[in-house]
């Protein structure tokens, strides 16, 4: 079974992990064996974005080609951000966006290596 994509952010204190082309199936039992994982219904699903007990971030698209992954990537990117900064209690807001924003910016970057 293949590894998943990882880094490690020493700012938030927070490991994201990439599962990007999986089929729903590999990601299921992948997380299945490796995490606390409740079954999702995947099969409709472009993407997913579990945040673990331990605050670390799984990130899953169904699609590799970057053509396809664009939007379902930049969804659950966005899920990943938001859950890693409110579990830190920083409160994203009009006037208080650039924590979101930066964060967004280096996950997809890491994602997309």
């Amino acid at each position: 079974m293949n590894s998943p994509g990882w880094f490690y952010c020493k700012l938030w204190r927070v490991n994201f992990y990439f599962f990007i082309g999986w089929s729903e199936k590999k990601f299921s039992n992948y997380c299945k064996k490796h995490y606390s994982y409740i079954n999702y219904d995947l099969e409709s699903a472009n993407g997913k974005c579990l945040q673990l007990n331990n605050g670390n971030c799984v990130i899953w698209t169904r699609y590799k080609n970057r053509s396809k992954i664009g939007s379902d990537l930049v969804h659950e990117v966005i899920h990943a951000a938001l859950f890693t900064l409110s579990k830190r209690g920083v409160q994203v807001s009009g006037t208080n966006a650039e924590p979101l924003t930066y964060l967004v910016d280096l996950i997809l970057k890491k994602a997309l290596k």
